[in-house]
């Protein structure tokens, strides 16, 4: 296990990226290649429990409400699970989907993507259909508006009033992170991050990276950022637009990182199949700022 890591978890090859990871940051779901789901307690080092799982997971999504629970999505035509951390069990969802390559769900809103186009579904039932190839969506925790990038932008689209009331231009953009509250977008190229408001699409922060990003995820609060890189994984204070802490130990890049429900642990994952649990508070108290260029040269000098 990594220095400074409170534990971590050694995956013996299983695809690590997605994970779904218990609110009390106790249990990890892994997916092997042929469905399997591997229950990995972060509290010790035994032998992990399996069960069957969902074929070729796609992506894992948190379901709003009350529960532990994710949606599973998978491959056209293969439909969509719901992984229950609470009664450790997968369920498919009721709907036929037939052909649908991806579908997103709000508490009582739905997006759903098809051959090009996505239908977005508000809470009255009134649906409208988009010319748009976006598997980078997200509907906001009120069922209020649905964030989507594609085509380097970044839309925000009323439900209600089924128009667009905001549209980004994300030249070069990779992915984005929304926060918990359904304010704030996060959105990222290789080595920059920029923070949007939700809904006026107003620039709020940007931080500069001097590696590559890889991933982004807010705590449960949405007070704190974490950003992955090439070799580790920086936690931002919102409010500042500053690193508070960096945690680093896996061997490749980190490329899925998630919060547990209080935000004081993160686990990252990386592709070198392990698994590492961290205490912000501790990886916050013991962070010592890297020098910049200026101060470094002058130093050498």
């Amino acid at each position: 296990m990594s220095e400074g890591a409170a534990r971590g978890v050694d995956t013996y090859g299983d695809p690590l990226p997605p994970f779904a990871l218990s609110r009390d940051g106790e249990t990890l779901v892994t997916f092997a290649g042929h469905g399997e789901a591997r229950w990995w307690s972060m509290s010790g080092a035994r032998a992990p429990s399996t069960s069957a799982g969902a074929p070729h997971v796609l992506a894992l999504r948190r379901l709003p409400g009350e529960g532990d629970r994710y949606a599973v999505m998978q491959p056209v035509a293969q439909g969509t699970y719901v992984l229950d951390l609470d009664a450790r069990a997968f369920t498919m969802r009721p709907e036929s989907f037939g052909d649908t390559h991806q579908k997103w769900w709000g508490r009582a809103v739905e997006a759903t993507l098809f051959r090009g186009k996505l239908a977005l579904t508000n809470a009255r039932g009134e649906s409208r259909s988009l010319k748009v190839n976006s598997h980078l969506l997200a509907i906001t925790p009120d069922d209020r508006y649905a964030v989507f990038l594609e085509r380097s932008r970044l839309t925000v689209w009323d439900l209600d009033q089924h128009a667009a009331v905001a549209v980004v231009a994300a030249r070069s953009a990779h992915d984005f992170a929304l926060s918990p509250r359904g304010d704030e977008a996060a959105v990222w190229t290789s080595t920059t991050l920029q923070r949007v408001g939700i809904p006026d699409g107003e620039l709020r922060a940007e931080w500069k990276s001097p590696e590559v990003i890889s991933a982004a995820a807010y705590a449960p609060d949405g007070r704190r950022l974490a950003v992955s890189t090439e070799h580790g994984t920086s936690v931002l204070d919102c409010a500042r637009n500053e690193e508070v802490a960096r945690v680093e130990g896996t061997a490749t890049m980190t490329t899925t990182l998630r919060f547990d429900g209080d935000g004081s642990r993160l686990v990252t994952a990386a592709w070198d199949s392990t698994a590492l649990l961290w205490s912000v508070d501790e990886a916050i108290a013991g962070y010592v700022p890297a020098p910049t260029k200026k101060k470094a040269a002058k130093r050498r000098g």
